[in-house]
């Protein structure tokens, strides 16, 4: 590391910034995909002059929300946190990377699920990875056409089955409840909140149907998890999905999971 920065107005002459490389990637004609490793803590912080009190110089990334469209920038630890540098040659997040953005034919929606799930497992669930929803920028879309009009046609309830298959040790179960999509936010909650097995899915649909939902719960009976712990224990994994008129389906990270959701038709 060469550069010298005695204050925050120094960040903009000696380092690169993300708009910088967003601006790099914009004449991509598929997808514009960032990948950032440098979330750790500032090492100027204890030197660094503010010219702004309150400007933040400590730690981690700051929330990065892309404007572009079919932009995914994906860090090693989400917005605020630090990410570690691990024991070998390679961060958790970058052995993570190596290992599934390999795989042929693997979705990059999915191989970043693993790399999540990957990367919670190495550090003890100290460290997650982050990632900036795909952007669609402001404004592009037409009255009645386009993304928004897309994400406004998938708005209602929507019955969902999981089905998880026997996997090595591990039980099949399938699991059945309703969710709700509202203007491209995906919600829903298997269970009662706190209760085992209890499960609440949160994510951001995209304008072309395609998202990512995050799942936090609890595991409930040790023969239906992959490595038997008891009932209660935390869970957390990514489903990358898909909606489209009134059907969709999904894959969850870290298992063979398949979900499929159906849109339930207005009452009349």
């Amino acid at each position: 590391m060469d550069a010298v920065i005695e204050g925050d107005a120094d960040v903009l002459y000696a380092t690169v910034s993300l708009d910088r490389v967003l601006f790099a990637v914009d004449p991509a004609k598929r997808l514009r995909l960032i990948i950032l490793d440098a979330c750790r803590a500032n090492p100027f912080a204890s030197r660094m002059k503010r010219s702004v009190a309150s400007r933040s110089v400590s730690r981690g990334l700051a929330k990065v929300e892309p404007t572009s469209p079919n932009t995914l920038v994906a860090y090693a630890a989400k917005a605020g946190s630090t990410a570690a540098d691990g024991d070998s040659g390679n961060s958790p997040f970058a052995a993570a990377l190596v290992k599934y953005l390999s795989r042929p034919g693997l979705d990059v929606r999915r191989a970043f699920g693993f790399v999540r799930d990957d990367v919670l497992k190495i550090t003890g669930n100290r460290q997650e990875r982050g990632q900036a929803p795909i952007g669609a920028k402001p404004g592009n879309a037409k009255q009645g056409s386009g993304p928004v009009a897309h994400l406004a046609s998938l708005n209602g309830k929507w019955n969902t089955v999981a089905g998880c298959p026997r996997d090595g040790a591990a039980d099949g179960y399938v699991w059945r409840f309703v969710a709700t999509l509202k203007d491209g936010q995906f919600q829903a909650q298997y269970g009662t909140p706190g209760a085992f097995p209890s499960a609440t899915y949160e994510g951001t649909i995209n304008g072309d149907g395609s998202g990512t939902l995050h799942v936090v719960g609890f595991g409930g009976n040790p023969k239906f998890n992959l490595t038997n712990v008891a009932a209660g224990t935390p869970i957390t994994h990514e489903i990358a999905v898909r909606f489209e008129d009134s059907r969709g389906t999904g894959d969850q990270s870290g298992r063979p999971c398949h979900y499929t959701f159906d849109r339930q038709q207005p009452s009349r």
